[in-house]
């Protein structure tokens, strides 16, 4: 009976510890774009954040901001938040969409979405339906000592957010 009650209580102790470990991965996102051939002169930033929800791309919800500058005027573009595979996957989603003014500075933002593991941020020219060429672009990259995010980086700060 000991060893049954001992079971029960690691049994319950995992259970709990559970969802937070299959949130731990999740993070706090911020990240800096870098320009393509497409769009030399741009520029931005952005972040996207775990905010709830279990350890699947159905289940967790994000919260999203970016903006940038020197992209075309009068011009739609979408921040669109991908897997890192080379074609594009279900995963992929496209999280907001702007217009940009006549100076050509834009973004957009978005709370409580779905979103994959987020490997690449792009701002793609057109809307969520084109897929367009990219013009911005960051990459995850593994942590580096410097706590910068640097030109064409995402990097995450840890833990989660509740709200």
């Amino acid at each position: 009976m000991r060893k049954l009650i001992i079971a029960g209580v690691v049994a319950a102790g995992v259970a709990t510890a559970a969802p937070a470990a299959l949130a731990a991965h999740e993070s706090n996102n911020r990240f800096d774009f870098k320009a393509t051939a497409a769009a030399p002169g741009a520029d931005g930033r952005g972040v996207s954040n775990y905010v709830a929800g279990a350890s699947s791309p159905d289940d967790e919800l994000w919260n999203s901001h970016v903006r940038v500058s020197g992209l075309a005027p009068n011009t739609r573009y979408t921040f669109w938040a991908e897997n890192g595979n080379t074609v594009r996957e279900p995963a992929d989603t496209a999280v907001c969409s702007f217009v940009t003014d006549a100076a050509g500075r834009g973004g957009c933002q978005r709370t409580k979405h779905n979103e994959p593991a987020l490997a690449i941020a792009r701002i793609r020219l057109g809307d969520e339906q084109t897929f367009g060429t990219v013009v911005l672009e960051a990459r995850r990259m593994p942590a580096d000592a410097d706590n910068k995010v640097d030109d064409g980086e995402i990097e995450s700060s840890g833990g989660n957010r509740d709200k």
